[in-house]
């Protein structure tokens, strides 16, 4: 059987995708080692078949599969060779990843203020604007960070509280500042702008993240 019409077939790519996204506990080099043992065990399996003439060509995809371990199971056993090596290190990366979140929202949250104050400190927004530029800066730089599905179901929800909390604060502030000088001033109504389209685009770079993590 033709090694690429069998990769192809939906039912191996399905197959594929679910061990590799329960391997994300693996570093990537480990990670893509095993999958590409368990890609040579499955098309080793579809040769004898395809040899033995017992099974259709179209069906030798599905039967393949199902005589082989679910994807989860076949994970368990890999990463079970693994747990004493990378228990420690799971726990520190998971952590960084809670700092990077935690300090980077508020970091932000924080340069929502001269909407409240109806001007903008230098002295005081410059370390934050730093701060947050040098987490972001690490965080895209970091090769070394573990998506496993937990460290990918915390981040999602981190997503979720930036975007009610980092568009709800400055708006609030803005309608406070409103009550109390009585007017719209320009400065406050200018920041707030710039602010909700950083903010969008913050949000937008960390939904990519996401994304491209539980993919990969």
């Amino acid at each position: 059987m033709n090694k690429d019409v069998f990769f192809s077939s939906s039912t191996v790519k399905n197959f594929l995708n679910k061990l590799s996204y329960y391997l994300k506990s693996l570093p990537n080099d480990d990670r893509y080692r095993h999958i590409e043992e368990i890609k040579s065990e499955l098309y080793e399996y579809a040769l004898e078949l395809d040899a033995s003439k017992s099974v259709n060509d179209r069906e030798i995809p599905e039967d393949v599969v199902n005589n082989f371990a679910p994807p989860k199971v076949i994970a368990d056993e890999i990463t079970e060779e693994y747990k004493d090596e990378l228990g420690y290190y799971h726990k520190s990366n998971n952590n960084l990843i809670k700092y990077y979140t935690v300090f980077s929202i508020a970091t932000l949250g924080g340069l929502s203020l001269p909407i409240l104050f109806g001007e903008m400190n230098i002295s005081s927004s410059l370390p934050l604007i730093l701060f947050f530029l040098g987490s972001n800066i690490w965080f895209v730089s970091n090769r070394k960070i573990l998506w496993n599905h937990h460290l990918l179901h915390y981040f999602q929800k981190m997503i979720r509280f930036c975007a009610s909390a980092l568009v709800a604060l400055p708006l609030a502030f803005f309608a406070i500042r409103i009550i109390i000088t009585s007017k719209i001033e320009l400065f406050t109504l200018n920041y707030l702008i710039a602010y909700l389209t950083v903010t969008g685009c913050y949000l937008f770079f960390l939904t990519m993240m996401y994304r491209r993590n539980k993919q990969d």
